[in-house]
This record gives C-alpha cells, structure tokens and sequence, in this order.
C-alpha cells in the first residue's frame, strides 16, 4: 500500500509534469531556440510521469521497466538543453545539422543500451534489488560502463549549454543579463541535485532529480513572465540595434519594455529592465511622445509636441512625431515614429524610434532665418533699384518726344537690361510656385526664341514631346539657354533643341565650352564679357524647382546643356492656352534681327 508521502510526491510530479507541457506549448515557436527548450520540458515531464509510475510498481521487475522508459526523457534532455543555449546564444555553428545528427545517435545509442541492459550489462550489472527507503520505492542496481560515459556525456552537454549563457550573461546589457542568469540557475538546478545523489547516494532515499525538473521549469516560467523569454534575440540584436545612432525601444502588446539599446536606455528611468512596464519604464514626456505618434494618445508629460505628421489610420502603418524632451540637464528634439510589431512576436507589440534631429532642426531654423533676411533683402533691392530706373525711363520717354536719338533707343535697351536683371535677381533670391502642366516642347522652346534677341541665329526643334512643367518658368530656362547660346556662340549660331530619354537637350555649334570653367558652370556671378553671370544659374534654379536636374554634356562638339528628370506627359490633355504651334511655325527659324547693343561672343559662362 503507498504511503501518505508516496502519494504526495506522485501528485506534485503529475502536476509539475502538466506545468512542464504547459511551458513546452509556451516556447516551441521561440526563433532563437524555443523548440529545443520544448523538448527538454516535455523531457522534464515524461520523468515526472514515469517517476511517479515507478512509484507503484510494487516489484523490482516493474519498477526497471519503469526506469528504462523513463530514460527516454532522461536521454534528450541533455542534448536539447545543448542545442537550445547554442541557438539562444547565438552560437549557431554549435547546433548546425552535424551536431544534431549526432547527438540524435548518442540518445538513440543509450535507449537502445538501456532497453537491452539484461542482456550485456552495460548499463546496469547484476540483478536489480526493489527496496523502500523511508516508504518511498527504490531500486538497487550496480552501474555499467556505459552508464558512466552517458553520465560523462550529459554532464559535458548541460556544462557547455550553462557556460553559454552565463558567458552572455557577462557580456550581456543589463537590460537582458536576468534573463540569461534565469536560464543557468534553471539549468543548474536538477543537475546539481542528480550530481549529489550520485557522490552521495546515502544522504538521499530517491533520485532528487525528477523534483528538481519542475523547479528548472518554475524558473523558465517565471522568465517567460517576467523577462519576456523568446520575444526577442538578445545576442543577435546586439549587432544591429546597439550600434544604432538612434534611440529603440521595443514594447509588447501589454506596453511592456522587451528591448532598447544604449542610446534609448538615456530617455529611460534609470534601473528600467526588460519586462517593466512602459508607464514605470520611461518618463512622462516619452510616454506621451510614444503614444502621440501611435495615435493612441498618452500620459501626459512634459514632451512638446514640435508637429508630424499621423499616417495610422488602421493601426498597420507607421507615424511620425516630432517632440523635444529634457535629456542630461539639456533639451533635444526627436523625431519619433513607431512602428507595430508582426511574426514571432508575441502580441500586438510595437517599436519605438527616436532619432535626435536637434542639429537638423537647428540648421533649418537657421537657414529659414536666413531665407528671410534674403526675402526681405531682394524686396528692398527691389524696390530701390525700380524706382530710380522708372524715374529715368520717364525722363528718356520726355526726351524721346523731344528729339529722335539713336542713344536714346540704347538707353531703353540698357533699361529693359536692368528690369531682367531686377527679376534675375529676385528669381534666384525667392523663387517661384511650379506649376506643371502639359506641354509642347517645341511650343515653349519656339515661344522661349521669340522674346531672345537672337539676330542671325537659327532654332531648329527637333521633338514634339509633351512634357509636365510650369510653361512660365520653362520658358525663364530656355530664354537663358538660348541667350547664352547667342552671346557666346558667334554670329549665325545654330541652336538644336531635342528630347533625351528622361528630358531634353539645347545644343549649339558655337565654340563649346572653356574646360576650365565647365567644373562652376552653374554658379551665379560666373560671366562672360558683358553678361551678368546669372543665366545659368537661373537654369539651374528652375530645373532643380522643378525636380530635374541639368549638366554639360562635356563630350559635345559645340555647348550641349541636357535636363534631366523630366516627367513626361505624353498622354495628358495639352493646355491650350500654351499649344502655339498655330502661331508659331515649325522647322528651323531666324532670329528676330531686332536692333540691339547685343554682347560680343566671349567665355560661354553666362
């Protein structure tokens, strides 16, 4: 008949064997070595199980067949507990295909020893003895050979899989060292108890170990709970996320910290630990800025909303907000997006990302403070340039009633100069709206030739593309282009307008360029003789307030300017307004030989 604590021990190894399966169904979809850790605990519970069998055997005959099935658990644990520290720790060369095709033929080579031991004796000698020690049923059998190499080998598995995580404990942030130290006293447990009974088999009535299993498997439970076990990757995130220059902070579906780094651990309480709750974790003003920018609102705290932009609208994309918090005695502005977190992840966990854009936020207050000293400069230039020229236009207009003057016409021509430089000016200073719509290539280049004092130059538009852009500011580019083209080209220049793959080109047969001046071609102030050094820097300007971009095509006979970039529109509707093939004829056209005091060639730099 059992006794009292015969039947005690078997309940708590039943259920410490439920506990096990329970934590085995917990962990086997754990990437970083979660199927293995199941194995050891499903191991774990088979002995509690057959433990507790033995334990009402009533004979020697059944408590050794007893025994040999219970090694089936006995056998993998080892070799799984192994496996698992090798992938949790990141040692994967350890657990490569080899060594799990090996370490299958040790267990399978000691269940077979074990099955077939009355046959050679290898694992037990002699006839085994049934016995009560304090109530509780034993066998007494004399060990084999292989009995002490399978002793050995375990022992040798469980030592290196425990040194593994205690190795990543010490190398470990703080953050994740619990967790890994959590792992080594689970492991260290059972077996320090199976390695006393065997020095020591006197001081204990049974094998303790079977009790020691669901004590490793409280503490992996505990880890599960408390530490977040296998919701993420410790080593392997060190690689990656500690070396980030931005702040990461990754939380589960129940706002608990899972993982930061080093950058983030500064905007967090001091002490925080994975597994702390996000409220107790990180100060009000984080708190607030993470759930701002989830969409969920947050604590309040003393983060300063900065702007950004929400983008979630069904809790699947990412949003941005930018907030400024008191870090170290100094306040630094962050753009902080977060993002939900999917795959293994247990939960509907998120990261957070805060990346410190002080400096960037720094530099454009600056530069529009700066913009606008420049606005409000070019108004004034403006405006004190413009009324002293209207004063002698309206002189010149009395002075043309009077008299005709040939110096008068060249003084209207010097004044009309200075308005296009007044708007050069102010185009480059301020800038204006783009507004794309469909248009004819040759139209704006055709348009563009007829407001140029071209004399005997020639235009020839070789493409009918439509193209998206601001008709206005287009036509601004090629009337430089073109001037440029007649300034320093010579006499009867021919001028080619074409389109190129992602754009179009204005080529000229004229002398081409001065390598010397090809390298800040672009740059304002860079002029030929009489030019003012600001055509090609306008080109540039509308280009790049377009989103294109222009260059020299340096291998080019003559000057060959090509842009790029440029959205073609070739099945939108053409404004009508800017379709002027009617009024303006196709194929080559001649200058408009209007009478002007025009530049001689020189240096192509305007």
């Amino acid at each position: 008949m059992p006794s009292a604590i015969t039947n005690a021990l078997a309940f708590l190894l039943v259920l410490a064997a439920v506990g096990s399966v329970a934590v085995a169904l917990r962990v086997r979809r754990g990437d970083n070595g979660g199927r293995w850790l199941a194995v050891v605990m499903v191991g774990a519970a088979w002995v509690g199980v057959l433990t507790a069998a033995g334990f009402y055997a009533g004979s020697a005959e059944r408590l050794l067949l007893a025994r040999k099935v219970r090694y089936a658990g006995y056998a993998v644990i080892p070799p799984a507990w192994f496996l698992f520290a090798a992938r949790f720790t990141d040692a994967d060369r350890l657990a490569g295909r080899r060594a799990v095709a090996a370490l299958a033929g040790f267990v399978a080579l000691t269940l077979a020893v074990v099955a077939t031991t009355h046959v050679h004796g290898l694992f037990y000698t002699g006839e085994a003895s049934y016995r009560l020690v304090d109530g509780v049923p034993d066998l007494s059998a004399t060990r084999g050979a292989y009995f002490d190499l399978y002793i050995g080998v375990t022992y040798v598995l469980i030592a290196v899989g425990t040194a593994l995580l205690l190795l990543q404990a010490v190398r470990t942030r703080r953050a994740f060292r619990r967790q890994a130290l959590t792992l080594a006293v689970a492991a260290l447990v059972p077996w320090t108890a199976n390695a006393a009974s065997l020095v020591w088999p006197t001081a204990f009535p049974f094998d303790p170990t079977p009790v020691a299993l669901p004590v490793s498997g409280a503490l992996i439970a505990t880890s599960l709970r408390r530490h977040r076990l296998f919701d993420t990757a410790p080593v392997a995130r060190d690689i990656v996320v500690d070396r980030l220059d931005d702040g990461v902070l990754v939380l589960d579906g129940d706002d608990r910290v899972l993982d930061f780094n080093p950058v983030m651990e500064a905007l967090l309480v001091a002490g925080t630990e994975v597994g702390d709750p996000l409220a107790d974790a990180a100060p009000p003003g984080v708190v607030r800025a993470i759930g701002d920018a989830t969409g969920d609102g947050g604590a309040n705290g003393d983060a300063t909303d900065n702007g950004g932009t929400d983008d979630s609208d069904d809790g699947d994309a990412s949003s941005d907000r930018g907030v400024t918090l008191a870090v170290g005695g100094d306040r630094r502005t962050y753009d902080v997006r977060v993002t939900p977190l999917s795959g293994r992840v247990a939960g509907a966990g998120r990261v957070a990302l805060f990346r410190d854009v002080t400096l960037r936020e720094r530099r454009e207050r600056e530069l529009a403070a700066r913009n606008e000293r420049l606005d409000r400069f070019a108004g004034v230039v403006s405006h004190d340039l413009r009324n002293p020229l209207n004063v002698a236009e309206g002189y010149r207009e009395l002075a043309a009633a009077d008299r005709d003057s040939p110096y008068l016409d060249r003084v209207a021509d010097a004044h009309e100069r200075m308005e296009t430089i007044i708007d050069d000016l102010l185009l480059l200073a301020r800038g204006d709206a783009v507004e794309p719509r469909s248009v004819r290539l040759s139209t704006l280049a055709r348009e563009a030739w007829e407001t140029v004092d071209t004399l005997e130059a020639t235009l020839s538009v070789e493409s009918d593309r439509r193209l998206r852009a601001d008709p206005t500011r287009t036509r601004r580019l090629f009337e430089n282009l073109f001037r440029n083209a007649v300034e320093h080209g010579g006499d009867g220049v021919r001028v080619e307008v074409g389109a190129t793959d992602d754009g179009f080109a204005v080529a000229d047969d004229g002398p081409g360029v001065d390598p010397a001046d090809a390298d800040d071609l672009f740059e304002a102030g860079r002029s030929g003789a009489g030019s003012t050094g600001l055509g090609l820097a306008i080109v540039r300007t509308v280009a790049e307030d377009h989103g294109w971009s222009v260059g020299l095509d340096r291998d080019a006979a003559g000057a060959r300017f090509v842009v790029s970039g440029v959205a073609d529109a070739a099945d939108a509707p053409v404004d009508a307004d800017t379709d002027a093939d009617d009024r303006v004829g196709r194929g080559d056209r001649p200058g408009t030989g209007r009478d002007s005091d025009r530049d001689p060639p020189g240096s192509r730099n305007d």
